[in-house]
């Protein structure tokens, strides 16, 4: 991967509630850690696969971004359906065909909803998603 000509792709959501909100994701690499019998962590070259790394705020919305009784921008909304997820891979036309079809990685662990503060979830710290690709 040779950043930027093939890892930026574009982005677009239809969260509930939002109009279109368009972003980028970066292709990024990673492979299981597995224990090695001296105790020691290796990479598994085996399990390596290639993801997009987004913010979190491209797939919520700006509708969602604000609750009752919030400073607006600081709400924590639901990220949109996977069906309502669309990422373009760099160097091809905006188009429907050319577009390839993603959900968020279920094999990462998530982040409980308690574990990051209110006030902190649309910090640019705390704000990525993983999505994996459903096309090659």
């Amino acid at each position: 991967m040779n950043f930027p000509e093939n890892t930026v792709w574009f982005v677009l959501a239809l969260p509930a509630g939002s109009g279109p909100v368009e972003g980028s994701a970066v292709a990024i690499r990673l492979q299981r850690v597995m224990s090695q019998p001296d105790g020691s962590k290796q990479g598994d070259p085996n399990t390596a696969r290639t993801y997009l790394l987004t913010c979190a705020h491209v797939l919520r919305g700006k509708a969602s971004w604000h609750r009752e009784g919030e400073v607006e921008g600081t709400g924590y909304g639901a990220i949109a359906p996977e069906a309502a997820i669309k990422v373009w891979p760099p160097g091809v036309g905006l188009t429907d065909d050319q577009a390839k079809a993603v959900r968020v990685c279920r094999d990462l662990r998530r982040i409980n909803e308690g574990e990051i503060p209110l006030e902190r979830r649309s910090s640019h710290v705390d704000d990525w998603v993983v999505l994996e690709l459903v096309d090659d």
